[in-house]
């Protein structure tokens, strides 16, 4: 107890899909247990989706990278999607390292490692993202949503320097990113 750990993971594409995933999707928060009166603080790590195809997808990554115990369970929240947990101690303080413990609506920023990265981590992170609050219009762009005007501009940005994407379309209070300009099939 107490000790410091020195954990590393190596950056692929995996990892990086992961990553985007996250920020949309994710959340980490404190939880606390109490066993024979004694009350612990950890951190829970949650996915939240409709898809369980995506679902699994992370579940496997946090397996492979982290060596992670992961469930998937039906949303108890009355919603008609799933819940992806986690305590592993590994993938949280990544996470938290990361991005930090709380809520994140509005205060998410770009990993600067992303933008040197590579294509294929570059991507892997922007697929992440779609894959969380992506969507694909009518004309065939591939748009991540997000409730952060800083944050979406962040991923037009990265889009561009890509060659794919760029600009940010303001909805009421949503930012929409246009990581893919024309997509030749509406499945991202």
């Amino acid at each position: 107890f107490r000790k410091i750990e020195k954990n590393e993971v190596c950056l692929d594409a995996e990892l990086s899909w992961l990553i985007g995933y996250f920020m949309g999707d994710g959340n980490l928060g404190k939880r606390k247990t109490i066993v024979k009166n004694k009350e612990y603080i950890h951190l829970r790590l949650r996915l939240h989706d409709e898809t369980l195809e995506t679902l699994d997808k992370a579940k496997s990554i946090l397996e492979k990278k982290f060596n992670a115990k992961v469930k998937i369970r039906k949303d108890n929240r009355g919603s008609k999607g799933y819940t992806l947990q986690t305590f592993s101690r590994k993938a949280a303080n990544f996470f938290k390292q990361l991005i930090g413990v709380g809520s994140k609506t509005y205060t998410l920023k770009m990993p600067r490692f992303i933008y040197k990265s590579g294509l294929n981590n570059i991507t892997a992170f922007l697929a992440g993202l779609l894959d969380s609050d992506g969507y694909v219009t009518k004309d065939g762009k591939a748009v991540y949503s997000s409730a952060s005007r800083n944050f979406a501009s962040e991923v037009a940005v990265l889009s561009s320097l890509i060659g794919t994407g760029g600009g940010v379309v303001v909805d009421k209070h949503i930012n929409g990113a246009t990581v893919i300009r024309k997509s030749s099939n509406t499945k991202v």
